[in-house]
């Protein structure tokens, strides 16, 4: 109950919806963001693969909705996960770890939402634009010594064709720090922040993400065969799914990088930044290296945690051979770069084709690594 005025009966009654940033195959938005004000959403997916789930939902939301939030207790998928964990860690078969992450990285996903300008909108309305962990990480390095609302950021989706016929979403983003549109917008600060929700002004995030959740309700809401009325089914981000990493154990031990020596031709004695190519290995003209994201767009296949590999990490781990042949495989069977068959030289390519441009491999290829 209580008294309102137009302008805030048309907020609260729009609170519930938000319009959120539509973004089409390899369109770059030009992005105004007035506040570092950011909202947190973490979701659960593919449920009704969770013992005891027995409702028809495909998500729900996790009561962990701290960023870092670590009370298991609280949710009864993260509970399950956690048992998950505990088969990882005691099993010591590479192959059966690989197969257990699988299986943990289809269950959860992180979210960042923010109210942000499309610049090239007339209307110059507010809508939600939605961010995974590694584009906020950049972004909260970017902002760390810039004003935010001095920027203009360019935020592109790329849509790629895979081998297995499906495609591959990832997103780049890019800062112009006191650009010229950005500081006109800046300076009217006060009249666009004065706009109601319903005439294009800021949205309530947490009323249109966010859920009111305890741990008995969830748990009520996934063991009940039909979905209460006021428990509506999730929608499924299909092309946004991430992943979750393995908890940090307190005093946990460093892991010490391996001593396998290997021809002496690929000697750290030498300095790695003047290898270079003898053969033709580069890709082929229209070979598409924008993998910019952790973003896998795997519709029904489990979503395997990507890392970016850089120039670093590969001088880093020349001489684990089994680590650095899983990833030359791998990126010889996804068409990134081309394989010779022989160490030295497959190496030598990879550390070439990196310095230009880091590319993503699967977490679970450097989980033994040097530099991870």
């Amino acid at each position: 109950m209580g008294y309102y005025n137009s302008k805030q009966l048309r907020d609260k009654m729009a609170g519930g919806h938000a319009r959120e940033m539509a973004h089409g195959k390899n369109e770059t938005k030009q992005l105004w963001i007035p506040r570092d004000q950011f909202y947190y959403l973490k979701k659960h997916f593919d449920i009704h693969n969770v013992p005891g789930v027995v409702c028809q939902a495909k998500s729900c939301h996790c009561p962990n909705d701290d960023v870092g939030a670590r009370n298991d207790d609280a949710c009864y998928i993260c509970t399950f996960l956690q048992t998950l964990w505990a088969e990882w860690r005691a099993t010591s078969d590479k192959k059966e770890k690989e197969s257990i992450l699988v299986r943990i990285n289809r269950f959860t996903s992180e979210y960042y939402y923010v109210n942000a300008i499309d610049m090239n909108d007339p209307e110059e309305k507010f809508e939600a634009v939605k961010f995974t962990p590694s584009k906020m990480k950049e972004i909260l390095l970017i902002i760390q010594n810039t004003p935010i609302e001095t920027i203009k950021w360019l935020y592109k989706k790329s849509v790629a064709p895979m081998a297995n016929g499906k495609e591959r979403t990832s997103y780049s983003i890019t800062e112009i720090i006191d650009d010229p549109t950005a500081l006109k917008l800046n300076a009217r600060m006060d009249e666009l922040m004065d706009k109601g929700a319903q005439d294009g002004g800021m949205l309530d995030l947490e009323s249109a993400y966010g859920k009111n959740q305890t741990s008995a309700s969830l748990k009520k809401f996934l063991t009940s065969r039909t979905v209460p009325e006021d428990d509506s089914v999730d929608p499924e981000f299909s092309d946004d799914t991430t992943s979750v990493t393995e908890p940090a154990k307190p005093n946990a031990a460093t892991p010490k990088p391996k001593t396998e020596t290997i021809n002496e031709e690929l000697s750290l004695d030498d300095p790695i930044d003047d290898l270079s190519l003898d053969d033709d290995l580069s890709l082929d003209d229209g070979d598409d290296l924008s993998l910019d994201d952790d973003d896998l767009s795997l519709d029904d296949e489990p979503a395997i945690k990507m890392v970016e590999l850089d120039k670093a990490f590969v001088k880093a781990n020349t001489k684990e051979k089994d680590i650095m042949n899983a990833i030359i495989n791998y990126l010889s069977d996804e068409k990134i770069m081309k394989k010779s068959g022989t160490y030295n030289t497959d190496v030598k390519a990879l550390f070439a084709m990196v310095k230009v441009k880091p590319v993503e491999v699967p977490e679970t290829f450097t989980k033994d690594s040097a530099a991870f």
